[in-house]
């Protein structure tokens, strides 16, 4: 049987917030940030957000040299989610379209446009491999903030010292 309940906060996000749980992870192994390597099979659209969003991502920490499959997923997949807004563009951003009798006078029902249906599953794929990454708000949200007197500047004396 798999494991039940919510999964485990990384540990870069527990460093990120300053949690006490982080010392109840002595036991999970330690992998140092790092730039995976890109695969070669990468088209060229997916190639320019990879480069976008690894950067990003090492800079605060939340990659290391394991992540490489999983990010080339995501770039493909923001690729072919763009490709699917664009012809959504093109049919006028009609999220359906009419079935119609036989005779051609009535509508029967509406179905949801292949093309919108597309965009939704690539949606979630995305969404959760964001979430896996700190890439949605949501995701940052639980990183909190580190925050040092030196970042408010000289009205430091009007933050507490744990902000």
């Amino acid at each position: 049987m798999g494991k039940h309940g919510a999964k485990p906060t990384p540990t870069v996000f527990l460093k990120l917030r300053g949690s006490r749980k982080l010392y109840d992870r002595k036991n999970e192994p330690k992998i140092n940030p790092g730039l995976p390597d890109m695969p070669d099979w990468l088209p060229e659209d997916a190639k320019m957000d990879w480069f976008r969003l690894t950067k990003k991502l090492l800079d605060y920490h939340l990659i290391t040299n394991i992540d490489g499959e999983m990010l080339a997923r995501y770039c493909l997949l923001l690729v072919s989610w763009r490709q699917n807004v664009k012809l959504w563009e093109k049919a006028g951003f009609a999220a359906t379209y009419a079935i119609k009798t036989d005779d051609g006078l009535h509508v029967k029902c509406l179905q949801v446009s292949p093309v919108m249906s597309a965009i939704n599953r690539l949606e979630d794929k995305l969404r959760r491999i964001e979430a896996e990454f700190g890439l949605s708000p949501s995701a940052r949200a639980g990183m909190g903030s580190r925050r040092t007197n030196d970042d408010f500047g000289d009205k430091s004396r009007f933050v507490s010292a744990g902000a």
